[in-house]
């Protein structure tokens, strides 16, 4: 499956996921964040072609594949401006 990444200015999401055109559109203020911040905002938007909603199984998931996911969270709502 080929995916298609683009990149925006976003007010309010880091990033966003297209099911059914296959896109995931990230926000371009994810240049201020940290590497494991980027890797969290990614991984997040590629869950969502397994799992369509935020579902207990979708965090599960996360988790699973990416111990720590939360604290990864936490620093980029905390550290990173949106710019809003």
């Amino acid at each position: 499956m080929a995916y298609l990444i683009k990149v925006r200015k976003m007010k309010t999401l880091w990033g966003s996921c297209n099911r059914r055109r296959v896109i995931i559109t990230l926000n371009y203020i994810l240049y201020k964040a940290k590497q494991p911040c980027k890797e969290y905002v990614m991984l997040h938007e590629l869950a969502h072609f397994i799992y369509a909603g935020h579902i207990r199984e979708f965090y599960a998931f996360l988790s699973a594949h990416m111990p720590g996911c939360k604290e990864r969270k936490k620093i980029l709502d905390y550290e990173v401006d949106l710019g809003v």
